[in-house]
């Protein structure tokens, strides 16, 4: 991992250390991540280009949500670009191949790679909380990172066992 890589939640909590350029890297999960920090880096005036291993970006996002996040995404000039893996990083430069030609492609002057994939539970706060009051339960990505629906499903299980 090079200086100039950062995970999703690092570029949410400190975008001041997000260069210009930015090159977010989506994997193989369809989830909101990647739209959500493309669409918190455009609107502060970064430049931006998502790329997934999946037929399009967002591909299990709730398809409202995603096209109300793709329509504010096509307004800030956000390139989503879908059918393309990381080959590598080099300094400032990625090479992403086309997952269907297998056409290699490099992108040059980027100042930020976003790591979008690879979730993982954030169960912190439910650890911490353990024992200490009544009732307490987990629920959406505190059990494991999956999409929006679950987590209000889960939310709303444990809302009707109180």
């Amino acid at each position: 991992k090079g200086k100039n890589v950062v995970s999703y939640w690092d570029a949410l909590l400190h975008p001041e250390s997000v260069g210009r350029n930015v090159l977010i890297v989506s994997g193989q999960n369809g989830f909101q991540p990647p739209l959500t920090v493309a669409d918190f880096l455009a609107e502060r005036g970064h430049i931006v280009e998502v790329i997934s291993e999946l037929g399009f970006v967002g591909f299990d996002v709730e398809r409202f949500i995603r096209g109300m996040l793709y329509d504010r995404l096509a307004k800030r000039g956000v390139a989503l670009t879908g059918f393309t893996a990381l080959r590598a990083i080099e300094g400032s430069s990625a090479t992403v191949v086309d997952l269907y030609t297998k056409k290699e492609r490099r992108i040059e002057g980027i100042d930020t790679f976003v790591i979008a994939a690879g979730a993982r539970a954030e169960d912190t706060l439910y650890r911490a909380l353990g024992g200490r009051a009544a009732g307490i339960q987990a629920a959406g990505d505190c059990i494991a990172p999956r999409g929006l629906f679950a987590a209000i499903y889960e939310g709303a299980l444990v809302g009707d066992a109180i």
